[in-house]
């Protein structure tokens, strides 16, 4: 979402206005589900995806002619059997669709956005769509919603996911502004350059770090948000990991390796996955039991990281571990 809004902040600066269609609801077999985003601005640039096919050709037609009229709209979109055909779904399903007009009076909402996005659990994106041509857009924290009996109703409403609500005070789209946590990959050889830029399109934020310089540079890794040089038994000294973060070990040796492993399990990250042979996670394995750490704690890791898909270049293995990380991240919206 940061990026969405960072992206057309920097339209409406240089005076060019946009429509910002957002998927605010969505039931049945649909491709995206609420929170898919796409903009579309008046000099023919677009950006984001809410799932192709009909719907989005359609929602993009809409955009560009809402554009010309400068106006807001929210409508529903029905998936018809080309769109379930061409999606290999086999049932259909509904979305509803609001689009809003931004222009340069707007960049005050889209400064509180990026502000507070990632920034804690206690703040949420408000929508105000009781009309289907206008819209009220903040951003809501935990303290303003504390005594306030509308707010308070929409966020015991909402559990913690994306939602499209109609109260007896008006309709609204409610959407989290929680961090969403960091990819830290430690080793930057040919699986890192396949992963970041792969988990950097699916949304995921890299941050790239090796122990040689040429491993972990700007220009290996474009797509990643940091990049550090450091040696493996002085991570603590410039990483902090929180429990929202990602890790991926995959350095280029079991020592290696193991100095990440057991300087980053006490922070116990939201997923740890580490690289390499069943040989060579066993011995990883028994060095971490005759240190000291339990079964349970060891348990906790990938290993070996990413999904069974019999991976073997550094791109399939890539495109193992991606998988695994998105079904994690899916299971953490669940669960949350």
């Amino acid at each position: 979402m940061e990026k969405t809004f960072r992206q057309i902040k920097r339209k409406s600066e240089e005076d060019i206005d946009v429509i910002l269609v957002t998927i605010i609801a969505g039931k049945g077999s649909v491709p995206r589900g609420a929170g898919a985003r796409m903009w579309l601005s008046r000099d023919g640039e677009m950006s984001g995806t809410i799932g192709g096919g009909n719907v989005e050709y359609h929602a993009a037609m809409k955009a560009r002619e809402l554009l010309e009229r400068k106006r807001s709209f929210m409508t529903g979109y029905n998936l018809g059997q080309s769109d379930i055909a061409d999606m290999g779904m086999v049932c259909g399903g509904q979305v509803q669709v609001l689009f809003q007009y931004l222009c340069k009076k707007d960049i005050p909402c889209m400064e509180a956005v990026i502000t507070q996005c990632g920034k804690t659990k206690d703040a949420w994106l408000l929508l105000h769509v009781t009309d289907a041509d206008t819209w009220d857009m903040r951003v809501m924290t935990k303290e303003e919603a504390a005594g306030h009996k509308e707010y308070e109703e929409i966020l015991k409403l909402m559990k913690n996911k994306p939602a499209y609500l109609e109260t007896g005070s008006g309709n609204y789209y409610i959407e989290s502004l929680e961090e969403t946590g960091i990819v830290y990959v430690f080793g930057g050889g040919h699986v890192a350059q396949e992963l970041v830029p792969l988990l950097s399109h699916l949304g995921f934020q890299c941050f790239v770090t090796d122990d040689r310089r040429e491993f972990a540079s700007k220009e290996r890794f474009p797509d990643a948000v940091e990049t550090l040089v450091c040696d493996y038994d002085e991570l603590e000294e410039h990483i902090h990991i929180k429990s929202c973060d990602y890790v991926v070990i995959m350095t280029r040796g079991h020592q290696y390796d193991y100095e990440v492993q057991t300087q980053l399990l006490k922070y116990n990250p939201f997923y740890m996955g580490i690289m390499g042979s069943r040989n060579k996670i066993a011995y990883v394995s028994g060095r971490l039991l005759n240190d000291g750490y339990t079964k349970e704690e060891i348990g906790k890791c990938h290993m070996p990281i990413g999904t069974a898909i019999k991976a073997e270049t550094p791109a399939e293995i890539a495109v193992s571990i991606a998988g695994e990380l998105i079904c994690k991240r899916a299971a953490g919206k669940l669960s949350g």
